[in-house]
């Protein structure tokens, strides 16, 4: 569970810090471009070490910064840890657990559950199936252990699949 938050840089965000309290339910309203969606996508990028919304993470630092800084102290089975990212304007961004570097930012999402639900949600369920199998797919993941590794096993069956019939139809022409 998240207890603070602290952003330095991010997008449209100059300096933000946030206490959490568990008992609390947190509601952001404002105007536009105030920077409710910039703050939620901070911590998202805490939770995965990348944005849901932009690939460029060069974009992600404030246009008159060099570099941004996001931190978050969260608790994990009773113990308190701390993450921590620092992104440059050339699209770098280095991640410390617990002041230890972060070798694979995948590695923060089973310690940290966060995910990012937008407005743009509904194009989940009115655009492509292949992006709907995407977020369902990392949503699985998060949930239920196996599921990976299951995924994995499946995609290298289909792609075997689909060779098969490619050599297939080619020794039919």
């Amino acid at each position: 569970m998240l207890k603070k938050v602290w952003i330095k840089g991010f997008r449209n965000l100059k300096e933000v810090t946030l206490t959490l309290d568990s008992d609390q339910s947190l509601f952001f309203l404002g105007e536009n471009n105030q920077g409710k969606t910039n703050f939620l996508e901070s911590i998202f990028f805490l939770g995965h070490g990348l944005s849901p919304i932009e690939d460029n993470i060069s974009n992600l630092v404030h246009f008159e910064e060099s570099e941004a800084y996001l931190g978050a102290d969260f608790v994990r089975q009773e113990v308190t840890n701390r993450l921590y990212f620092k992104i440059t304007k050339d699209g770098k961004r280095v991640g410390f657990i617990n002041n230890k570097s972060l070798k694979v930012f995948k590695s923060i999402r089973s310690l940290l559950n966060i995910d990012f639900i937008s407005a743009d949600i509904i194009r989940l369920f009115q655009d492509y199936p292949d992006q709907r199998r995407v977020v369902l797919d990392r949503f699985c993941s998060v949930f239920f252990s196996e599921y990976q590794a299951i995924l994995r096993k499946y995609e290298k069956v289909i792609k075997q699949k689909n060779m098969w019939q490619q050599t297939l139809r080619l020794k039919n022409m």
